[in-house]
């Protein structure tokens, strides 16, 4: 008996050690700065990353609290490790985006599996810009010839979909094993908040198996101006925001612009034909003519669009197929909420909106 449960408290020292690893990579946190934050030793740190110390709750407790972890769900059997990366983000999206993951892999299990999608994959060799917006231009046609609309793209890939408010990011998705979710700043305008679930939705199909960051203003983020190779560090983002924008404007709609007397006018009535922002318009505008060995000012060609673009609101079908999706997850919490602590059932319900009074 002596001997196995030896056995059982080493293996639960290792594991522990491996998920403490990970989480201090995603963070780009050492040993050093853990210590310093949870006020302990840094032998003593060192010791859990090894899997070599005692498990003492207090001390385990203020390491996972740096962490921006829980020791139950660290220690748990259901633990998966995140894929959401918090490097290069303002601590205030980092601390609400800290929130909301921890919620969700606490009931993780209650919800959906999602189904990833076989897409042929961007050659990563492939530095050129224009080479590769072609490439996702490509994969971006596939799925708007498949699938017509936004909902019918979570629909059928099981996405979970949760809508929060007032928050410091456009969004991000977080994968954990078999389960994605995606989570949406739903108080953006409209159209913004089409093009965040298009993005994320990108980085469900591209990037599941990386470390991908919190989105803070993809609105922003578009509108640099990438150089002609595109590096490792920023062809995560460059995808994602192609594949959305292509989405929405095929690259040969953009092109058939260039032929006109007045591009910036197709620009700006297709934005508002088709509910959607002049910024992804004039984006797409301003791809086809670099295509084209045109350069032109952004600003000003935004400008001109706008006049033309009218009232672009965006699709409200949009901003309610996120509510609903929303309320369904809300909904399949409230009849397991008796299985939670009250400390935990309170994050929980305050981040899916779930009912705060279960117990």
């Amino acid at each position: 008996m002596g001997g196995n449960k030896k056995i059982d408290v080493q293996s639960l020292r290792a594991t522990l050690a491996r998920r403490l690893v990970d989480i201090a990579k995603r963070y780009g946190m050492s040993r050093e700065d853990i210590a310093r934050s949870s006020r302990l030793p840094v032998s003593v740190v060192e010791g859990y990353f090894r899997g070599k110390r005692e498990i003492y709750f207090p001390e385990l407790s203020s390491i996972c609290q740096t962490l921006g972890t829980d020791v139950l769900w660290i220690t748990s059997k259901n633990y998966q490790s995140s894929r959401l990366a918090y490097r290069g983000v303002s601590e205030a999206a980092k601390k609400s985006a800290e929130g909301i993951e921890h919620a969700i892999s606490l009931v993780l299990d209650l919800f959906q599996k999602s189904s990833r999608p076989r897409v042929e994959p961007i050659g990563e060799s492939i530095d050129d810009a224009k080479l590769l917006l072609m490439e996702v231009d490509k994969r971006a046609g596939e799925f708007r010839e498949q699938f017509h609309t936004i909902q019918s793209l979570f629909e059928c890939h099981q996405i979970n979909l949760l809508g929060v408010s007032e928050q410091t990011f456009d969004g991000f998705m977080l994968a954990l094993g078999k389960y994605c979710f995606i989570v949406a700043d739903k108080s953006r305008p409209t159209v913004r908040l089409t093009f965040t679930l298009l993005h994320e939705f990108a980085h469900f199909v591209f990037d599941i198996d990386k470390p991908i960051p919190v989105d803070e203003n993809l609105f922003a983020l578009s509108r640099r101006v990438f150089s002609e190779k595109i590096g490792q560090e920023s062809r995560a983002e460059f995808i994602a925001n192609k594949f959305a924008q292509c989405y929405l404007v095929p690259v040969r709609e953009a092109a058939a612009w260039l032929k006109t007397k007045h591009p910036e006018r197709q620009a700006g009535e297709y934005a508002h034909e088709h509910k959607i922002s002049p910024e992804v318009t004039v984006n797409a505008y301003l791809d086809a003519a670099r295509m084209s060995g045109k350069r032109l000012d952004y600003l000003q060609t935004l400008d001109e669009a706008k006049r033309w673009a009218g009232n672009y609101a965006g699709d409200e079908s949009i901003r309610e197929f996120v509510q609903n999706a929303s309320k369904s997850l809300s909904e399949s919490l409230n009849h397991q909420c008796h299985d939670y602590g009250d400390e935990q059932w309170q994050l929980v319900s305050s981040v899916f909106g779930a009912n705060a009074t279960c117990h």
